[in-house]
């Protein structure tokens, strides 16, 4: 991952000495990092004063926010403006000392490029509470909400709350070498003004706010100031490519894996890392979270157990039959005797039990075109396409981490067909492309031939 770092720098425009000392910090130590100034009250001169000192840059850039709405409002604006795809909540009181910027982005490794990485700012606190903190905009999207600092608190008690969901979810790193002090008048490092006065008085509502978020489990309750990525516009976009593996997988399936990773993807896509030895709804959903951490456009599911040519998902992708639709599967069969096609209607009426007590019935369609995209009612994981925006809709108020996208059904009903069923509800349109064409690997390998004859 190529990583580009954003700092949002709130101010109000009455330190504009010591924004110039933090703006200058920055340049000497990472000049490369784009710097997002945030004015709070719009004061004309702030930008006027920096600018007197340091050429206007592409990595430098301001904000006037003329409603006065406070630091936390400005982070997330300021992120929501930002080009990096790692945030800094900075300040106009901090000073950035040579080495921070490698030592910021190695605890973002430790992390795999998912979490927040508090700074040492040489305080009582450092180690302790991640005060300010990078942030990857896959953790601030995925987790949080869409925003880098917690809309609902005013300014004292934002940092705990982001300490504790960081370490909940397992995602926080203390970077002792990432020195960035916070010169801040609690310890005797600057006199108290407005500003600072401002933030204490938010100390007594803050610890009532977080207690009552804390009981609650932390619930994202607002509006995203941004995403990380979305659907493409046509077509699946940059495909992020997905296997689950339960034990050892078949040879068949090897080849035609190893096969389309070399000659298959494209500029853009990625490969997820398999979840070895996951049941199958577990494993789906850890891949599902491997493919929101990431920028592609759509994910691609396939099954251990399958055999395929090396362009199939190129078949697949580029289809434009198959763009309408927000989940597409290639065609394949049940490992029957004789072998059922995957290409399923739900059944009108439904026989036997009522779904509380047996799950859906759906019936297998018998004559079946080739080279035709068929709109169905349930799909498999297979060999399957599915869009981003899809599993975007599914992430609950809790974050991602906490969002069982894919759930074992009642009695025979499997996780794809729980899936399915979701996708209709919501209006998502799932379809079998026939023309790319999938080999169920089994005692025989059970595929279209089998099936027409």
């Amino acid at each position: 991952m190529k990583a580009k770092v954003s700092i949002i720098i709130p101010t109000r425009g009455d330190r504009n000495d010591r924004l110039i000392e933090c703006v200058e910090s920055i340049r000497d130590t990472a000049p490369d990092v784009e710097m997002v100034v945030v004015v709070d009250n719009a004061n004309p001169f702030v930008q006027e004063a920096v600018l007197d000192v340091f050429n206007e840059s592409d990595n430098l850039k301001f904000i006037s926010a003329d409603d006065e709405p406070g630091a936390i409002e400005c982070w997330n604006r300021g992120a929501a403006e930002a080009t990096g795809n790692i945030f800094m909540l900075g300040a106009d009181d901090l000073v950035f000392q040579h080495g921070w910027h490698e030592a910021g982005l190695m605890g973002m490794t430790r992390l795999n490029w998912n979490g927040v990485v508090a700074v040492n700012d040489l305080s009582p606190n450092a180690g302790k509470l991640a005060t300010h903190y990078l942030i990857s905009k896959s953790y601030a999207v995925n987790e949080l909400g869409g925003c880098i600092a917690i809309p609902e608190y005013e300014h004292c008690f934002m940092d705990t709350e982001i300490t504790a969901r960081a370490m909940r979810d397992k995602c926080l790193y203390y970077a002792p070498d990432c020195v960035v002090e916070h010169r801040h008048y609690l310890w005797a490092k600057a006199p108290e003004d407005d500003t600072y006065r401002k933030g204490r008085e938010s100390m007594s509502s803050g610890r009532e706010i977080y207690d009552e978020r804390e009981e609650e489990g932390f619930p994202n309750r607002w509006k995203p100031y941004f995403n990380r990525a979305t659907s493409a516009e046509k077509g699946w976009g940059r495909v992020a490519v997905s296997s689950r593996i339960y034990r050892a997988a078949e040879g068949e399936f090897v080849n035609s894996w190893s096969m389309m990773l070399v000659n298959g993807l494209r500029g853009g896509d990625s490969v997820l890392t398999a979840p070895v030895g996951q049941h199958a709804h577990l494993a789906a959903n850890i891949l599902v979270r491997g493919f929101l951490n990431s920028e592609c456009n759509s994910i691609l599911f396939v099954d251990d157990d399958m055999q395929f040519p090396q362009d199939a998902l190129s078949k697949l992708r580029d289809n434009e039959l198959g763009w309408d639709f927000d989940v597409l599967m290639a065609f394949c069969t049940h490992k029957t005797i004789p072998p059922h096609a995957v290409v399923l209607d739900l059944k009108d009426p439904q026989p036997g039990p009522p779904l509380a007590f047996r799950g859906e019935h759906y019936g297998t369609r018998k004559q079946i075109d080739d080279n035709a995209v068929i709109e169905v009612d349930a799909v498999g994981l297979a060999f399957t396409l599915v869009k981003r925006h899809v599993f975007q809709k599914m992430v609950n108020e809790f974050g991602a981490l906490y969002t069982p996208f894919f759930e074992w059904g009642k009695f025979e009903e499997g996780e794809d067909i729980v899936f399915s069923r979701w996708c209709r509800e919501q209006g998502f349109r799932l379809a079998v492309d026939t023309g790319v064409k999938i080999i169920h690997i089994g005692k025989y390998g059970y595929g279209w031939n089998a099936f027409q004859d």
